[in-house]
């Protein structure tokens, strides 16, 4: 019996020609990741990753606002009420 070992063998070129995704902005092959990010940066458009930061950025600023509306409310109906 004999036991063969052997090394996978990994090229950082052959990576990239596995990232296909299709262009959002022209539905073209964008063959990549590198070049997929760029099109999605010059066009306005947020990768995946980002979308989350994103989210949560805006989920912050919504609340700020709804509780500074919150405050204004409560000064007005006081002063109305003469408090």
């Amino acid at each position: 019996m004999e036991r063969v070992l052997a090394a996978p063998m990994v090229s950082a070129m052959g990576i990239a020609d596995h990232f296909v995704r299709t262009s959002p902005i022209n539905g073209r092959p964008v063959y990549g990741r590198t070049e997929f990010l760029k099109q999605l940066k010059t066009s306005g458009f947020l990768p995946e990753s980002d979308l989350k930061g994103e989210v949560e950025h805006q989920r912050k600023q919504i609340d700020a606002k709804n509780k500074a509306d919150i405050r204004k409310s409560i000064v007005e109906a006081i002063g109305v009420h003469g408090g």
